[in-house]
């Protein structure tokens, strides 16, 4: 029968006696990729299962597979590797790829139960404010609060970003634009200090190749949302007046036919990025 490995463990130095989390922050509604580090076995013995429990409206959990360990996956509940062995002196990561919650703001516990052949331990404790830190500390993701929409009017605008570009060249933009009132409206032109002109474009395949289109307007239906995407509908940063580093924003301001104008940035995502925090292979 297995044994909680509690006494063994609470004689365990501080920096080794847990399971660690990195990054120890994320931004919501994004794809991030998480790595559990196990620094040790459970006193003594060699690890041969990790079980990774996934917090309340993680839906999106993609484990990395790992040589000699096999991988069980309950749907919105956990992640399982098992296998190994992991000898108690050697370090190893078990990595998956998440969709975070769309909730900015909160700590989200991911409580991990180490297997060591009939011994288990148990990282399950969120911390508690006010107290005191845990003895068996589950890891932790800290959510960074939901960036504030831009509004004008009815239209709420978000997720605004851009890829990274030289000074001379071109750049698309990409925002998600919704509606809540009873009409619709058009974004009908936009322009930028960052580019000599800004096109409305939309992306259009010929046989194999996708070919970009200017269009003159991109409707916003009453009650609905628009989202200018890679491989869509796009902003087109024509003549870039400075160069388009990571990290940086780029303002940029839309028309509207009935809302007026707003001003937006563009957050700078490194080239090739398919979206402001991308998961490899993903497409929207």
């Amino acid at each position: 029968m297995k044994k909680l490995l509690a006494l063994l463990l609470a004689t365990a130095t501080p920096a080794a006696a847990h399971v660690t989390l990195d990054p120890a922050e994320a931004q919501p509604a994004s794809y991030t990729r998480l790595a559990f580090r196990v620094g040790h076995g459970c006193g003594g013995a060699a690890t041969t299962g990790i079980e990774v429990g996934l917090p309340r409206g993680m839906t999106v959990a993609r484990p990395m597979p790992k040589p000699g360990w096999e991988i069980a996956i309950e749907p919105g509940a956990s992640v399982a590797w098992r296998g190994g062995p992991l000898p108690d002196a050697w370090y190893d990561e078990f990595v998956m790829m998440v969709r975070t919650p769309d909730r900015g703001g909160e700590a989200l516990a991911f409580p991990v139960t180490q297997h060591c052949g009939e011994t288990v331990a148990a990282w399950t404790q969120p911390p508690v404010a006010g107290e005191p830190r845990p003895r068996f500390p589950a890891p932790m993701l800290q959510l960074a609060q939901a960036p504030v929409a831009v509004t004008a009017g009815p239209l709420a605008l978000s997720n605004a970003w851009t890829r990274a570009a030289g000074q001379g060249g071109q750049g698309a933009g990409f925002v998600t634009i919704r509606n809540s009132g009873a009409e619709a409206d058009r974004l009908v032109a936009a322009s930028s200090p960052a580019a000599t002109r800004v096109e409305l474009h939309t992306s259009l395949r010929e046989g194999d190749v996708m070919r970009m289109r200017p269009v003159e307007n991109i409707p916003v239906p009453a009650g609905g949302s628009v989202t200018l995407a890679p491989g869509g509908l796009h902003l087109m940063l024509l003549g870039l007046t400075r160069p388009l580093a990571v990290g940086q924003t780029v303002p940029v301001t839309l028309r509207f036919e009935r809302a007026g104008q707003v001003t937006v940035n563009l957050a700078v995502q490194a080239a090739g990025a398919r979206a402001p925090t991308s998961m490899p292979g993903h497409r929207h």
